[in-house]
């Protein structure tokens, strides 16, 4: 309600406390939500590493949503949680970041590359992506 303004005043820092609070008691929309406002900047500080984070956790749960967001998010396209049919594109860099440990291209990362089979998940090293599918959070995106 408080991301859209529906019944009270729009507050898109109030939005993110009761995404978080559902998102971490294992909410799958709740984190998909959390990682659009993550994405956006909108209630909290903009982080595209901690945007694939709760678009992963969301997507290892199963809903397709937070799979076509983890896709679009590494295509560089950047939508809005009060906007969605209007996405915007942004520099391909800023948005990548390693689905394992985080780390983005800019500031130093390595040149991120695509898993070979699904080429949505992106990775600074093998290490990296063999600790990802180990720890199953790969095994949802890439096979679905």
């Amino acid at each position: 309600m408080y991301a859209h303004g529906q019944g009270v005043k729009q507050d898109a820092a109030e939005a993110v406390r009761w995404f978080r609070k559902a998102a971490e008691h294992r909410d799958a929309v709740d984190q998909n939500k959390l990682g659009v406002m993550y994405e956006n900047g909108q209630g909290v500080k903009q982080g595209h590493a901690e945007a694939v984070r709760w678009y992963r956790k969301a997507a290892e749960q199963g809903p397709v949503n937070a799979v076509a967001e983890l896709k679009r998010l590494s295509a560089g396209v950047v939508t809005s949680i009060a906007s969605p049919s209007t996405p915007k594109a942004i520099a391909p860099a800023t948005g990548r970041v390693c689905s394992n440990c985080g780390i983005g291209e800019k500031g130093g990362g390595a040149a991120l590359k695509p898993c070979s089979r699904c080429k949505v998940a992106l990775y600074c090293g093998r290490e990296c992506q063999v600790q990802h599918w180990k720890a199953g959070g790969h095994k949802a995106v890439c096979k679905a």
